[in-house]
């Protein structure tokens, strides 16, 4: 039986990694979401254009069109790159959902050692 560090809404997390070995926002995206939908109780909106978005662009223009009204006029290139930068948003924004679930003494984010390598640490 694991011996978990600190409880998250009755989930049970241990200090360590999450991901490792990459700095690519596509690439952390989706265990970050996995991670924010294990511990949260009620997903937040956040969950879903994450989700949305690591189906492919077209389902995430789909799906969030309506959503987001500022994206209905761009064409091509200032759409794409529209696209490229509501990837980095996500990623962050997944990073802060994680970090102000973390009990006091612990946070989540980059290992201070260890810049590519993101999971739920002791505060020092």
């Amino acid at each position: 039986m694991t011996k978990w560090d600190f409880y998250i809404n009755g989930q049970g997390r241990c200090v360590g990694t999450i991901v490792s070995g990459t700095l690519e926002q596509r690439e952390l995206m989706r265990p970050l979401a996995e991670e924010l939908e294990k511990v949260t109780l009620v997903k937040p909106a956040i969950l879903r254009e994450a989700e949305c978005w690591l189906a492919s662009a077209v389902d995430w223009q789909s799906i969030m069109w309506d959503d987001m009204p500022e994206i209905q006029d761009l064409e091509g290139d200032d759409l794409g790159r529209w696209y490229d930068n509501r990837m980095y948003e996500i990623v962050d924004l997944l990073f802060s959902a994680l970090d102000d679930l973390a009990p006091e003494g612990y946070h989540f984010g980059a290992h201070p050692g260890d810049g590519s390598d993101f999971g739920w640490w002791r505060a020092d």
